[in-house]
């Protein structure tokens, strides 16, 4: 998707919200939120209800988009959903990128 959305590559950067600890997928949120910090976002893209969980416990169930602190945060769905090829999801994912203003 990425590819074919053709940003700049100054325009994005993926950071992760977890780290790998004894070959287990850990949630480290305090890792994410420096990033966030550091990187001063206009748009934060969390791919799965795992991930935004973890990120926003309080959150209401089916929130699609959060704005916090001047960042949009979008809800998206896990990778694991559009796999193998899950049109319906990708899609949706695909719409929601496309609508996204590009800042260069």
């Amino acid at each position: 998707m990425l590819s074919g959305l053709a940003w700049p590559e100054t325009v994005h950067a993926f950071w992760p919200h977890s780290l790998c600890q004894d070959e287990d997928i850990v949630a480290h949120s305090g890792l994410f939120w420096q990033g966030i910090q550091v990187l001063k976002p206009e748009y934060v893209l969390v791919f799965g209800e795992r991930a935004a969980d973890t990120l926003f416990p309080d959150r209401e169930a089916g929130t699609e988009e959060l704005n916090l602190e001047g960042i949009r945060y979008l809800i998206l769905p896990d990778p694991d959903e559009m796999l193998p090829d899950n049109r319906r999801m990708k899609n949706l994912v695909w719409q929601k990128l496309k609508a996204l203003p590009l800042i260069t």
